[in-house]
C-alpha cells in the first residue's frame, strides 16, 4: 500500500532525519483494535508527523476540497490523500457532518484508528447552541437546574486543563501504587486524585466564573424566574423606556462579590493549579 510505503521508505526516513521527531506516551497507543487518537492541530504537518511517529496506520479526517480539485493538479492531490488514508469530510453542516461522522465510525468498526484534532477549543458557544437546545429539548432539560448546568459542565477546557496537571505527576507515584497492592482504581483515587486537588480547584473555579456571568445559554433554555440566573436577572432594569444605571450598576457590583469570596478561599490552589497545569507561561 503507498500509505506504508511513504511511511517507511520515502516521507518516514526524511522526516525522521530532518526533524527528529520524540515521541512521548507512544505506549498508550493500541497496537490492535479500534480507537480514537486525539492530537492539537498545530499545523498541516501534524497530518504527516503523525503517521510518521505512529506504527500503526491512522485515518484523519481531511477537508473536501482536497478531493474535489479541477483538473490534474486536483487529481493528484485528492489520489496522494486518498493513498495516505485520508478521508474527505464535509463541513458544510446538518447531513454532510452527519456522513463523515458515520464514515468515522465504519473506520472504527472495522478496527482502525481514527485521528481527530482538539478543536473544539477554537469553536465558539454560539455556533453548538442549537445542536445543545434541541438535545437538551429531547431530554425534557429544558426550564430545569440540570438542563442549565450538565451541558457545560465538560469542556476541551477542562479536558486540556487537567490532562496537562496529570502529566506532570511521576508515574513512579502510580508504580508504587501498583507495588504496595493498590490497583488503578485505588492508585487514582487514593493517590493521583488528591495529588491534582489544584488543577480541579482551578477548573473548579474557572467553570464557576464562566458560568456565573454566562447569559446566552441561561437566556434560551430558561421560562421561568425560577430557573434565570443572576445576568438574565440584570436585564430587567433594562426596558423599552429606557435603562436604570443605578440600580443595573448596583447590582452588577453585587453579583461579583460572590466571585471575590469564591477566588479568596480558593486563591492557594487556584495559583498551584495555574502553575502546574500548563497555563503558567513554563
Amino acid at each position: 500500500m503507498l500509505y506504508e510505503f511513504l511511511r517507511r521508505f520515502l516521507v518516514g526516513p526524511v522526516i525522521k532525519t530532518l526533524f527528529r521527531p520524540k515521541v512521548t506516551g507512544l505506549e498508550h497507543v493500541p497496537t490492535t483494535g479500534p480507537a480514537l487518537l486525539v492530537s492539537n492541530h498545530l499545523a498541516l504537518g501534524d497530518s504527516i508527523f503523525l503517521p510518521v511517529a505512529v506504527p500503526r496506520q491512522i485515518v484523519f479526517p481531511a477537508k473536501s476540497e482536497y478531493f474535489t480539485g479541477p483538473g490534474l493538479k486536483g487529481k493528484v492531490v485528492a489520489t496522494f490523500f486518498r493513498s495516505v488514508g485520508q478521508i474527505p469530510i464535509d463541513r458544510s453542516g446538518g447531513r454532510a457532518s452527519l456522513a463523515a461522522l458515520n464514515t468515522g465510525l465504519e473506520i472504527l468498526k472495522k478496527g482502525g484508528l481514527f485521528g481527530i484534532y482538539l478543536a473544539t477549543l477554537m469553536i465558539p458557544t454560539q455556533v453548538t447552541l442549537i445542536p445543545q437546545f434541541v438535545l437538551v429539548a429531547k431530554l425534557q432539560g429544558i426550564d430545569t437546574w440540570a438542563g442549565m448546568i450538565i451541558p457545560h459542565a465538560f469542556t476541551a477546557l477542562g479536558v486540556f486543563l487537567l490532562r496537562q496537571f496529570f502529566l506532570g505527576i511521576p508515574r513512579d507515584y502510580e508504580e508504587a501504587a501498583r507495588i504496595d497492592g493498590a490497583n488503578r482504581w485505588q492508585a487514582f483515587t487514593r493517590i493521583i486524585l488528591p495529588l491534582a486537588v489544584p488543577a480541579i480547584a482551578t477548573l473548579a473555579v474557572f467553570k464557576f466564573i464562566g458560568q456565573w456571568n454566562n447569559l446566552l445559554w441561561p437566556l434560551v433554555i430558561s421560562n421561568t424566574d425560577a430557573t434565570r440566573t443572576i445576568p438574565v436577572g440584570l436585564q430587567a432594569f433594562q426596558d423599552t423606556h429606557g435603562t436604570q444605571w443605578n440600580l443595573l450598576l448596583m447590582a452588577a457590583t453585587v453579583t461579583t462579590v460572590p466571585l471575590i469570596v469564591i477566588f479568596f478561599l480558593t486563591q492557594r490552589w487556584f495559583v498551584r493549579g495555574i502553575t502546574m497545569s500548563g497555563f503558567g507561561g513554563r
